[in-house]
């Protein structure tokens, strides 16, 4: 297995385990063979078909309309040649309505795509030099969320964060807003831009019947199951069935936390990689969150993490789309300790996995 096999497997046993919820969500874009029945389940075409086919799930999109039209006003804030880091860049149609037109605008100079899916960074990668050849593209495969993540682009960048991903915050939690969360989790984006700049979309619908019709349909439910059948095809296991799991989500107003559950159907007895689970009927795993935040909200703890508001786009939808400066002086101070905790994340990851 390789590295982010072993992720994958970790991810799952301690989902089961009860460890931690919510964060499935970086393995289930994956092309895999998992079947429900006789329909191939695959993460990249369950997703297409959420993204595409269902009329009422907004954010793909508006997310692609809400930038091109900001593009023209976004270029005045930033230097022409601004190397572009795109964090979970998605498929080829979502690197060419987007990413491709920031590269443009800006004439970029370097383009890195950040990725957990080794199938989205290079392809993205590769898409971004046929189409610039004088773009130094690289695919970079890691967890945009994680605080180790690097680049190699040592110059102020443009990171770009879009899709409305912020929404996914990890948190297993459902009684309180996890702000110190969002808050760590932009200071980790701080990190990347490298002294410059973060643009980031994000979704601040609370309307709970909005939502529901967003989510609650055919094919996002079938995307948020895949990653079950991705276990069940890529994972030793004895008597794990995919199909014992309802996609059921709920809204945690409270928290502004829509919540991406699979329900188990019935009592469940299983081993997954050599250790021993047992599931109730009713039992529900959060595989993925999505936060809807309160635009004042999501000010204050942009700037809580370091950064300046230079602008916040809003259109008829309920999607924001936000430019962030990062204060100099905060990112001087803290860059040494972020470049020595990195060097020390990779040794001992390169000593834990020598094998």
């Amino acid at each position: 297995m390789n590295p982010f096999q072993i992720k994958f497997q970790i991810d799952a046993l301690d989902l089961f385990k009860r460890i931690r919820a919510s964060h499935m969500g970086a393995h289930m874009y994956e092309n895999h063979a998992g079947m429900m029945g006789d329909l191939n389940i695959s993460g990249d075409r369950m997703w297409h078909n959420a993204a595409t086919l269902e009329p009422d799930y907004y954010i793909p999109s508006q997310d692609i309309v809400f930038l091109r039209n900001t593009l023209p006003e976004l270029a005045q804030y930033l230097p022409r040649g601004l190397p572009v880091v795109d964090l979970g860049p998605g498929s080829i149609p979502a690197v060419e309505e987007k990413s491709l037109p920031i590269v443009q605008t800006l004439q970029s100079r370097f383009y890195r795509p950040i990725d957990m899916s080794s199938q989205y960074a290079h392809a993205a990668a590769r898409f971004m030099q046929n189409r610039m050849p004088d773009v130094q593209s690289e695919g970079v495969i890691a967890d945009i969320f994680s605080p180790h993540t690097v680049h190699g682009v040592d110059e102020p960048v443009l990171t770009y964060f879009g899709g409305a991903t912020i929404t996914n915050l990890l948190h297993s939690g459902v009684e309180y807003f996890p702000r110190e969360v969002l808050v760590n989790t932009l200071k980790d984006f701080r990190s990347l831009t490298r002294d410059g700049w973060l643009l980031i979309s994000y979704d601040s619908n609370n309307n709970e019947d909005h939502l529901f019709r967003a989510y609650g349909t055919y094919w996002f439910g079938l995307f948020a199951c895949n990653v079950f059948y991705r276990i069940a095809a890529e994972l030793p296991h004895r008597g794990f069935d995919p199909d014992a799991f309802d996609y059921i989500p709920e809204w945690n107003a409270p928290c502004h936390q829509f919540i991406h559950y699979l329900v188990a159907r019935h009592d469940l007895n299983f081993t997954l990689a050599g250790q021993e689970f047992r599931v109730a009927q009713g039992e529900k795993f959060n595989v993925l969150n999505s936060y809807k935040f309160p635009t004042g909200l999501f000010h204050a703890c942009a700037e809580e993490a370091g950064f300046e508001i230079v602008h916040d786009w809003q259109d008829s939808s309920p999607l924001r789309l936000i430019l962030l400066r990062v204060h100099a002086e905060d990112f001087m101070n803290e860059n040494f300790i972020q470049r020595q905790s990195t060097s020390q994340y990779i040794s001992a990851y390169a000593d834990n996995h020598a094998a």
